[in-house]
């Protein structure tokens, strides 16, 4: 899926080391989305390549972000989380329609 919203919070980059011996990092972005009714939504980017890109984001900036909706169960109990797959600004995407 794909929404425009604009960043209300950045959360701290969690990282450790999984059983496997592999390092890990994640963060989540708190989006407020644009639009007549805004939704507030938790966006988890895992993974360094996609935290790279969370780290170009402002707070009160315009974005794009692309995310997959997943839904696991645990203990008889269902959990949903939006994993990002993609965030940029808007301003990017406006300049790089320009060139």
């Amino acid at each position: 899926m794909k929404t425009f919203a604009r960043v209300i919070e950045i959360c701290p980059i969690i990282s450790g080391t999984s059983d496997n011996g592999n390092d890990w990092e994640k963060q989540t972005i708190v989006l407020e989305t644009l639009g007549l009714e805004p939704m507030t939504l938790a966006v988890e980017f895992m993974g360094e390549r996609k935290t790279k890109q969370t780290k170009l984001l402002k707070m009160g900036q315009q974005v794009e972000v692309d995310f997959v909706i997943r839904c696991n169960k645990y203990l008889d109990k269902w959990y949903t989380r939006l994993d990002g797959l993609k965030a940029k600004p808007m301003e990017e995407q406006a300049e790089a329609e320009e060139v």
